[in-house]
C-alpha cells in the first residue's frame, strides 16, 4: 500500500501556524469516517499537544471536502474574533474561507490565517497565495510504478512524505 502521510501533513500545517504565534487554531475536517480526515486530525492534535496548547473540540468543524459544504462553516468560524487561524483539511475548503472572509470584510493573511492541504493548482493563483500541504503525487506514483515494475506485491505500507508550501496566507502574530 502506498499512501500519503496524512498525520505528518496535519502536524506540519498546525506546527507552522503555532510557530507563527497562533494559539487558537480552528480546523475544518473532512468527513469523520474517512481515514485521511482522522489522520490529519491526529496530526493537528499532536502539534497542539507538543506546543502545550489545549485541544478544543468546539473549534473543530466537520466538513465534506467540498467548497459549498465548508462555506457556512467558514462563516461560523470567522464570527469568532478570538480564532486567528484555520487549518482546512483540503484546499477547496480553504478557498471557501477566502470567500467567506471577503464577504465579512476580513483579509486572509492579515485578519485570519489559513493553511490548506493538497497544493491544488489554484492555490498559487489566488491572492494571497495559499500556504498548503503538498502531497507528493510524483513520489507516490513512482513508488507504485517501482513496486509494480519489480513484479512484486506491495507487502508493506509506504508512506509518502508531504511538504509545507509556504505562501502568503499566514500572518506572523509574533511580530
Amino acid at each position: 500500500i502506498v499512501i500519503n502521510d496524512d498525520i505528518k501533513g496535519g502536524y506540519l500545517a498546525t506546527k507552522y501556524l503555532l510557530e507563527k504565534g497562533h494559539k487558537k487554531i480552528a480546523c475544518i475536517t473532512g468527513p469523520k469516517e474517512i481515514s485521511s480526515s482522522q489522520d490529519r486530525l491526529l496530526g493537528y492534535k499532536k502539534a497542539l499537544f507538543e506546543w502545550g496548547v489545549e485541544f478544543d473540540d468546539s473549534i473543530v468543524y466537520e466538513g465534506d471536502y467540498h467548497f459549498d459544504g465548508a462555506f457556512p462553516l467558514a462563516k461560523e468560524i470567522l464570527k469568532d474574533n478570538s480564532i486567528t487561524a484555520i487549518f482546512a483539511f483540503n484546499d477547496l475548503m480553504a478557498y471557501s474561507i477566502y470567500k467567506s472572509a471577503s464577504e465579512m470584510n476580513k483579509v486572509v493573511g492579515k485578519d485570519i490565517s489559513v493553511v490548506g492541504f493538497d497544493d491544488n493548482q489554484f492555490s498559487s493563483l489566488i491572492t494571497p497565495g495559499l500556504t498548503t500541504i503538498k502531497q507528493n503525487i510524483d513520489s507516490l506514483c513512482s513508488s507504485v510504478i517501482n513496486e509494480l515494475f519489480n513484479n512484486q506485491k506491495i507487502k508493506k505500507t509506504i508512506l509518502i512524505e508531504p511538504d509545507l508550501v509556504e505562501r502568503r496566507s499566514v500572518s506572523d502574530v509574533n511580530n
